[in-house]
C-alpha cells in the first residue's frame, strides 16, 4: 500500500501547474495588446472582449500549461471569434505559439458554406481545429495540430 501512494504522489508531482488565478486579466490585456480594438462600439451591450474558451494543456511537457484561447476581440456577431490560438507564460508574460495556416486550397476543397467559424480541442495531445459552417455537414473540415517540441505543425486534414 505504500508503494502506490508513492506513485501517486509522484504523479500529482509530475502533473502540469493549474492555471494561475490571474489568467483572465492576463488574457484580456494581450488580446487588447495583440488586436485592433480600436474599432470596437464598447456599450454594456457590446463588451470589449469575449472569451468563449480558456483550456490549459501542456504541450512542452515541461510541467506549465498553456493555454488555448478562442475569444473575440469586441462584438463580432455572427462572424464569431476572431481570436484562435495558443499562448504561453513565460519570463516576459503570455506568448503566442501561432498556428500555421493551411494553404487556401484547403479551404476551397472543404467548400465553406455561410457563416463558418471552428472551435479548438484536444485529442491524445494535439490540437484540433474543427469547421462548422451553415450547411447540414457535421464537420466539412478538420485540421489536426501537433507541437513537435518547437512549433504547432499541421499534421493531419480532413474533409
Amino acid at each position: 500500500m505504500t508503494g502506490r501512494v508513492a506513485v501517486l504522489a509522484l504523479f500529482s508531482c509530475m502533473a502540469a501547474t493549474p492555471a494561475y488565478a490571474d489568467t483572465e486579466q492576463d488574457v484580456r490585456a494581450w488580446i487588447a495588446a495583440h488586436h485592433d480594438t480600436a474599432s470596437c462600439h464598447i456599450d454594456s451591450h457590446f463588451p470589449e472582449q469575449t472569451i468563449y474558451q480558456m483550456q490549459d494543456f501542456d504541450f512542452d511537457h515541461d510541467g506549465k500549461n498553456e493555454i488555448i484561447l478562442i475569444a473575440a476581440t469586441c462584438w463580432t456577431g455572427t462572424a464569431g471569434p476572431d481570436v484562435h490560438t495558443v499562448l504561453a507564460r513565460g519570463p516576459n508574460g503570455l506568448t503566442e505559439w501561432p498556428l500555421p495556416e493551411p494553404a487556401k486550397s484547403v479551404y476551397e476543397k472543404a467548400s465553406l458554406q455561410g457563416n463558418a467559424n471552428y472551435d479548438l480541442s484536444l485529442d491524445n495531445g494535439n490540437l484540433i481545429a474543427t469547421w462548422h459552417d451553415t450547411s447540414s455537414r457535421a464537420a466539412p473540415l478538420t485540421i489536426t495540430y501537433h507541437y513537435n517540441g518547437k512549433a504547432f505543425e499541421i499534421s493531419a486534414i480532413s474533409y
